[in-house]
């Protein structure tokens, strides 16, 4: 049975009013009450009710995340489709901008997985955060640090997470990391580790590039391969990290711009045009082809705010040696639908 302690407790976390703590006991809440119908019912009124009151400008878009992705993943595989169906309909009469393409796409909640250690007697969950391609989330961590996912990128960390702070990334991440000189905030990311105690910083590290890239905003951070673990390399204030062929390579550099992408900026700073059709691929959720390995290597410069993709490749044709077209999604006999592609020639 809920406790009316419970109930202020929630709608405070539920409005965004709740602090640090408050959002701790909630987390707990959730565990501890993971097999009451009453409580989950509870919940679930309570997120129907926010969604249909609140404007979409009004939105903590941290806390909205949390609560979605607490109801779906308490559902059974088969419940899960139904229930983004039912939160998209709460969605669309406010026309939320930044969660509804996830909600859509059903790819975006925590994956908990309870494994039980007999020496400790204590309870692990892991917790699984996946991007969409094409889309772009903020989320907060239980020690107070937040941050921001880009396209294609998962986070995942165990609970309890203060006393161990320690997270994988798969893809970019924009970090704000929350100071404690006890408890070091670890992030594996690829064939690296990141060390920090508090500091702001742009990590790009997603699996299928060969290349791991960490610009330092503010603080300090320590970089270490994993393939010569021995050796740590610290990073100052916008100094520019580049692991890549096995060597490390530290520049100067205007730090800032590399977590540009959470505010809606696409920015190429000189990639290799294969680079950016990785990029545009991720950004957009389309297939891009190079139909000429002569653009390949080509250099591109740009930086794009809100813009379509038709505009970005219009641009690029202007400012390059190349030519494009695109073919739109199909539906194909067995209902499935094809991306979007994007196909790239020389001019």
């Amino acid at each position: 049975m809920i406790k009316q302690d419970e109930i202020q407790l929630l709608k405070r976390f539920f409005g965004g009013s709740a602090n640090i703590e408050e959002e701790k006991s909630v987390y707990n809440l959730f565990y501890e009450h993971a097999e009451d119908k009453d409580f989950k019912h509870y919940v679930q009124d309570e997120l129907k009710k926010y969604f249909e009151s609140h404007k979409a400008d009004e939105y903590n878009t941290d806390h909205i995340f949390y609560k979605v992705n607490y109801l779906i993943s308490q559902q059974e595989t088969e419940k899960k489709k139904q229930l983004v169906k039912q939160i998209y309909q709460w969605y669309a009469k406010v026309a939320a901008i930044l969660i509804l393409p996830i909600l859509v796409g059903g790819y975006l909640w925590f994956n908990t997985k309870n494994v039980t250690n007999s020496n400790f007697a204590m309870q692990v969950s892991e917790n699984i955060i996946t991007v969409p391609m094409g889309a772009r989330v903020n989320f907060t961590l239980p020690d107070g640090t937040y941050g921001w996912l880009n396209s294609g990128s998962s986070l995942s960390y165990s609970l309890p997470f203060n006393d161990n702070r320690k997270i994988n990334l798969k893809g970019e991440g924009w970090f704000n990391v929350a100071h404690d000189t006890i408890h070091p905030f670890e992030i594996e990311a690829g064939k690296s580790k990141v060390e920090v105690l508090g500091t702001v910083f742009n990590l790009y590290a997603y699996p299928e590039e060969d290349f791991i890239e960490l610009a330092l905003e503010e603080g300090k951070v320590k970089f270490t391969p994993t393939e010569n673990s021995t050796k740590g390399f610290e990073i100052k204030p916008n100094e520019k990290l580049l692991l890549e062929d096995g060597k490390i390579k530290i520049s100067e550099t205007e730090a800032y711009k590399f977590g540009a992408w959470r505010e809606g900026n696409l920015v190429f700073r000189g990639d290799a045009m294969v680079d950016v059709a990785k990029r545009i691929e991720r950004w957009y959720n389309v297939d891009v082809q190079i139909m000429d390995d002569e653009l390949k290597k080509h250099s591109i410069r740009g930086t794009f705010q809100d813009d379509s993709l038709e505009e970005v490749l219009r641009f690029l044709s202007l400012i390059s040696p190349l030519d494009y077209k695109i073919i739109d999604k199909k539906i194909l006999n067995d209902n499935t639908i094809t991306k979007k592609k994007v196909l790239i020639y020389k001019k």
